[in-house]
């Protein structure tokens, strides 16, 4: 009986170091805030560098988002229900091969839309084949340790809500934007087109007339002669050169 006893207090005394050796060895891991300087921009993330409302909203509204978990040379071998937008938001965990980029560049020019969200976005994404260049100039001001990504007063401090200039399919039904005053500037400038090169002139100013070996040209005629000037008189005749007076 004494036996029995002793190992059953043996054992609610291991169970109970093993409990009090867990509670000290746990040390909860604290959420540390979402900040600009660091921000999360991922689809998962409900915090104010988020996401998640942006992907909430598309899905709500009757569009079917999903987050893509393929190769961009998967876009090429869509035939039905083939996206049509390609969204990238902020800095990827993996960055883009040279492949990718071809890739997905190709399923642009077939039609896709591409659709980069970033402060600084890839210089291999900006490009376009037409006689345009395009670049991004960052903002002067930066995000401090103090900014808070949710005050709206603090991200977008000192900048005025800008409104479309003109009806396009972006800004259908959009009043205004208010950006961030980190936002970053879109340069987009035209490239003059390279005029071809005139032909030089004939230096003497005349057309060049070329002409075939059998065909024979008469040498230019001699210039005219006047002919005598014939005065007539009283019977007595005088030559022009030779003028006499008749009395």
């Amino acid at each position: 009986m004494k036996e029995r006893l002793l190992i059953f207090l043996a054992l609610i005394f291991l169970v109970t170091m093993l409990i009090g050796l867990n509670a000290v060895s746990y040390v909860q891991k604290e959420k540390e805030p979402d900040s600009e300087l660091s921000p999360n921009r991922s689809t998962y993330n409900v915090g104010a560098t988020g996401t998640r409302a942006f992907y909430d909203l598309l899905a709500e509204t009757g569009r079917r988002v999903t987050r893509w978990q393929e190769s961009p040379s998967a876009l090429l071998n869509y035939d039905a229900n083939s996206p049509t937008t390609f969204v990238v938001i902020g800095k990827v965990r993996r960055q883009f091969e040279e492949q990718e980029v071809r890739d997905l560049l190709r399923w642009v020019s077939d039609g896709g839309s591409l659709v980069i969200i970033d402060r600084n976005p890839p210089e291999e994404f900006l490009t376009t084949t037409a006689n345009w260049n395009l670049s991004v100039t960052e903002s002067e001001n930066s995000p401090r340790l103090d900014t808070d990504p949710s005050d709206k007063a603090q991200m977008s401090a000192g900048e005025v809500a800008t409104k479309p200039t003109q009806p396009t399919i972006f800004t259908k039904n959009v009043n205004a934007v208010q950006q961030s005053s980190f936002a970053s500037s879109i340069n987009i400038e035209r490239i003059a087109e390279i005029e071809a090169p005139a032909e030089p002139p004939d230096p003497k100013g005349a057309p060049i007339i070329e002409q075939s070996d059998n065909v024979q040209t008469e040498p230019p005629p001699p210039p005219p002669v006047a002919a005598p000037t014939t005065i007539e008189g009283d019977g007595e005749t005088s030559t022009e050169g030779e003028i006499e007076t008749v009395i």
